[in-house]
């Protein structure tokens, strides 16, 4: 039995001290996530909500009608646009915090959520509530891959998972086969600030890892994305630098940089912006490919990449409007 609404508003807003608890460890995240897919084993869940991450996810599964609320920088996507149609949708804080407001969760009667694991340990609340939450903590390609094919699990959509895992493996394994052999081109990503990159244990340094670039921040950015010293950065001298979508800063602002203006990307125009993509999510694939494309135009010289980007959304995203797609192969 259900408790009463003022009951499970009561335990939620318990929960809520436990935004100063420890993070989830891998392990217990994998044996929270374990019992997440068994919950759903019968039947799939009915309304579901994604905060903050994966927001591209019910394009891929064409589920759009389970939907009751998405993280806010979600409708920025195009394909979430492409693919959403005329459907409303609430549009929740991409802050855990703020979104998870226990009257509107209970109205829109959640029964799947899915949250970055990085956020305190509220599975608790949820089982307070009936919600079933999915928490991932993904820090490379390997784990959105992973999670992905737990998601065809709780939708049911194991084909669908198949058809994804084949068509990323497909290009990665085109990448290597184009690069195998041929030197690294060496690499800086980086995001609001020119000395704000792309480091260790994170998913951008594993979608270059997949590229088959070498990212030059790694042996001195223990995070994700940190700082680093500008005379550091200019002395590493990257054969290429590529800017983080959201990103304020163009190309041309390096360009025009004096500071910058003896590193051989700036020198060679080799300055690029990532494609409009969620990282983490079914269009992963593409982003490694357009690094690779970029830093190794020889090798792909002899590949239709714009028909193979077409072809990827033929096979996995074949219900969206193809008109609000911005192709990265134009």
């Amino acid at each position: 039995m259900f408790m009463s609404m003022r009951v499970r508003i009561f335990f939620l807003s318990s929960f809520f001290l436990l935004l100063c608890s420890p993070f989830l460890k891998a392990d217990s995240l994998t044996l929270h996530n374990e019992k997440v897919i068994k919950a759903f084993a019968k039947a799939p869940p009915k309304n579901m909500g994604f905060i903050g991450v994966y927001a591209e996810i019910p394009a891929l599964f064409d589920n759009w009608d389970k939907v009751k609320g998405l993280g806010s920088y979600g409708f920025s996507s195009d394909l979430v646009k492409a693919s959403l149609k005329n459907q409303k949708l609430v549009r929740f804080s991409d802050s855990h915090s703020e979104a998870l407001n226990a009257e509107l969760l209970i109205k829109l009667d959640m029964n799947f959520l899915v949250l970055y694991g990085g956020a305190p340990k509220l599975d608790y609340l949820y089982d307070k509530l009936h919600i079933n939450t999915y928490l991932t903590n993904w820090s490379s390609v390997e784990d959105v891959m992973s999670d992905i094919k737990n998601f065809g699990s709780i939708f049911h959509e194991e084909q669908k998972t198949k058809d994804f895992l084949d068509e990323s493996n497909a290009i990665y394994h085109l990448i290597d086969s184009k690069t195998k052999g041929l030197k690294k081109p060496r690499v800086a990503y980086i995001f609001r600030e020119v000395n704000i990159v792309s480091g260790r244990g994170g998913l951008d340094s594993s979608i270059l890892k997949y590229a088959k670039v070498n990212n030059i921040a790694l042996p001195y950015v223990a995070s994700n994305r940190g700082y680093i010293e500008l005379e550091r950065l200019i002395k590493l001298d990257p054969d290429y630098i590529f800017i983080w979508w959201i990103s304020a800063l163009s190309p041309s602002d390096l360009y025009k940089d004096k500071r910058l203006r003896d590193m051989k990307a700036i020198k060679e125009r080799h300055v690029f912006r990532m494609p409009g993509i969620d990282l983490g999510g079914p269009r992963m694939a593409l982003i490694s490919l357009f690094v690779a494309s970029k830093t190794y135009p020889s090798a792909f010289k002899d590949v239709d990449l714009k028909a193979l980007e077409r072809s990827y959304y033929d096979k996995l995203f074949p219900n969206i409007d193809r008109s609000k797609i911005h192709y990265i192969f134009n």
